[in-house]
């Protein structure tokens, strides 16, 4: 059949930067660390306040490969 493949790479972050997302602790204005760490556990614990790491992806994309029904 006519079909084609086509590669590509797609990359995040690529420094790897470890960018804040806007928040800090106000009894200290650091996102790092609190002066109250039993009360900002939850808050210590979440990812989200920190950018994305490295994300690198790598794969194939296939046309007419499968037929329609």
């Amino acid at each position: 059949g006519n079909w084609n493949a086509t590669g590509f790479i797609r990359a995040f972050n690529m420094t790897d930067e470890h960018a804040v997302n806007g928040f800090v602790f106000a009894n200290t204005g650091s996102p790092y660390y609190s002066l109250t760490p039993e009360a900002s556990r939850s808050q210590l614990r979440n990812p989200g306040r920190f950018s994305q790491p490295r994300r690198i992806e790598a794969g194939v994309t296939l046309r007419g490969v499968f037929k329609k029904r």
